[in-house]
């Protein structure tokens, strides 16, 4: 029995934007759940990076060894992402349908991030450290 860091965090959201979503009962907040989840995931990243921390290395540098060049490379990298997902979700709820938006979340989200964690292989390849892992 240990919670990783990432599982805590999980779970705060979760309990926290769940209540909110109950709470206020709102179509249009539902939507803009997840521009604001990813505007504070992008906002959060870019404050640790610009303090010469990286806190999405804190999170997952213990299941992930890497350098820490590859690390702010990912870190720069996610932070646009987060932006970017936010952008497109702010412009896809206010222009199209709730069925579009709500494929777009379901597909469109899920296939950017898994197409996004795949183009962080060269990083991760070539910063990794598996020979200590």
């Amino acid at each position: 029995g240990h919670l990783s860091k990432v599982q805590v965090l999980t779970l705060t959201l979760v309990v926290i934007f769940g209540a909110l979503t109950v709470f206020l009962n709102d179509e249009r907040f539902f939507k803009m759940k997840l521009t604001i989840i990813y505007v504070l995931f992008g906002a959060t990243i870019t404050f640790g990076l610009l303090r010469g921390k990286n806190y999405i290395q804190l999170l997952l540098g213990d299941r992930l060894p890497m350098e820490d060049a590859g690390w702010q490379i990912i870190g720069r990298r996610l932070a646009i992402f987060f932006f970017s997902l936010s952008i497109l979700n702010e412009i896809i709820w206010r222009t199209q349908s709730s069925e579009a938006w709500v494929y777009f979340k379901t597909f469109g989200l899920t296939g950017a991030v898994v197409l996004f964690m795949m183009l962080q292989y060269p990083v991760i390849k070539k910063y990794g450290q598996f020979d200590d892992f």
